[in-house]
This record gives C-alpha cells, structure tokens and sequence, in this order.
C-alpha cells in the first residue's frame, strides 16, 4: 500500500468532515471504484461483514488489532428505514464520537432513505451499527 495514502485513510488526526463527505461520494459511485476508494471503504466492508455476521465484539477487535486497523477512520451506512428511525441512529453516532450525515426522502418509500457516519476506528463503527440496527 501505498505509504501516502495508508497515512490519508489512516490519520486519526484528519477531519472527520473530510472523511463523512468522501464516504458519502463513494458509497453512490455506480460501478467500479478506484483502488484509493477501496482503501478508504474497507473497514466499513469489515464492519459491515462481521456484523452481517453477528461475530462477537472481541473477535471482531482481534481481526482489527490483527490487520493493524485500530486507529483507521471508518465509515457505516444503513439504509431502508422509516422517517423517525434516524433519531435513534443520531443517538448512537453522538455517543460512539461519530459524524453523520441523513438523506432522508419525501417518497414515503424507506428504501430512499439513508444514513451515512464516520467514526475515528473501526471499533466504534461497530458498537454504532449494533446499536442503530437493533
């Protein structure tokens, strides 16, 4: 990987306003994404894999302490949720120290809504999707 980059997607000094809105341009490209896109997805995938999973909170914090990613920005999305939803997912961004971002559209249709956040580790992306999914 690519040191520079690895230091970009890595930092947990950057802002996190800089990580939300590329997470938010990534998660709606169509098609493939480059390499640098993946790299800042990948802990997201990870997170969203295990909790698919339902794997346990310490064997999730040993692939991460494994793969050296305890201190990489991650980023979570769910979407298919009715209007109101997104309060309790506020809740649980604001208390795992997450930024995030709502779309929430006027079609009454749930599929169109989505939110978006970042955390500064993956950890507590995945303690906030726990908590908002439940």
């Amino acid at each position: 990987m690519d040191s520079a980059l690895h230091e970009k997607y890595s930092n947990p000094n950057m802002d996190l306003s800089y990580h939300l809105a590329e997470f938010v341009r990534v998660f709606n490209v169509m098609g493939d994404i480059s390499p640098q896109d993946m790299l800042l997805i990948y802990t997201a995938t990870l997170v969203a894999q295990h909790r698919d999973k339902n794997t346990p909170i310490e064997d999730f914090r040993a692939i991460i302490n494994k793969e050296k990613l305890q201190d990489k920005i991650t980023g979570a999305f769910i979407c298919d949720f009715q209007h109101g939803e997104e309060r309790g997912m506020v809740q649980a961004a604001k208390q795992h120290g997450g930024l995030w971002e709502t779309k929430l559209e006027s079609t009454g249709d749930p599929e169109d809504n989505e939110f978006y956040a970042v955390f500064l580790n993956p950890m507590d992306a995945y303690s906030f999707m726990g908590e908002a999914t439940r």
